[in-house]
């Protein structure tokens, strides 16, 4: 069950699944420039950058995952994906 303040973050790669859970917030390289998205964000699709994710999850842990390249998107309902190579 989700948390009012969370959101479920999935972070995918080509060949596997880098995160799936509940998140507090997520830091992303966008093209246009670092986003951070917490829960109730409007929806959304960017391109990201290099450079790592940032992810905070509802216990407080800080996970880092390094991207090349990839695509965010965040849907109603606090649904977060991250697409990366």
């Amino acid at each position: 069950r989700q948390h009012n303040d969370s959101m479920h973050v999935r972070v995918h790669s080509i060949t596997r699944t880098l995160f799936d859970g509940e998140a507090t917030s997520l830091t992303c390289p966008t093209t246009s420039g670092e986003i951070t998205v917490l829960a109730h964000h409007r929806p959304l699709l960017s391109e990201l950058k290099a450079g790592m994710l940032k992810i905070i999850t509802i216990k407080g842990e800080e996970s880092y995952i390094p991207v090349v390249s990839g695509f965010l998107e965040v849907s109603v309902g606090g649904f977060v994906s991250v697409l990366t190579d």
